[in-house]
């Protein structure tokens, strides 16, 4: 693992949630509200026999993120 690691609740629309790893983000980017998307990311190389395992990890959705201040800002 690289610390700092975050993780958060994920709350998705329409319902459901989980708990996960968040990427993509910098120590103080995560708060609540954060919008995020779904991404396949590596979860652990396992060096001994070679293997990757993938899972998935919820990133900040910028460009929602992006349009959001813009209508904000109209």
């Amino acid at each position: 693992m690289a610390p700092p690691n975050h993780y958060g609740m994920i709350v998705f629309e329409g319902g459901g949630r989980i708990m996960m790893d968040i990427t993509d983000v910098s120590p103080g980017d995560v708060d609540t509200g954060l919008l995020v998307k779904m991404v396949f990311r590596i979860k652990d190389i396992d060096e001994k026999r070679g293997f990757v395992r993938y899972f998935w990890k919820a990133a900040p959705d910028r460009s929602a993120v992006s349009a959001q201040t813009a209508v904000a800002a109209e």
